[in-house]
């Protein structure tokens, strides 16, 4: 997570190399691949930095 640029960079475990990194923006919703019952809420993330 790059949080001055408001990015996270995401690496995906294929087999036994990792993906091209996805670069996304901070906005919305995003559910751990591994774990769908935990869903991270990245407005409340940035909420929290801007405090």
């Amino acid at each position: 997570m790059h949080p001055g640029d408001r990015l996270v960079t995401i690496y995906t475990l294929n087999a036994e190399s990792y993906s091209v990194p996805d670069v996304r923006e901070l906005v919305g919703t995003l559910a751990v691949s591994v774990l769908p019952e935990i869903v991270i809420d990245w407005e409340r993330v940035v909420r929290e930095l801007d405090d």
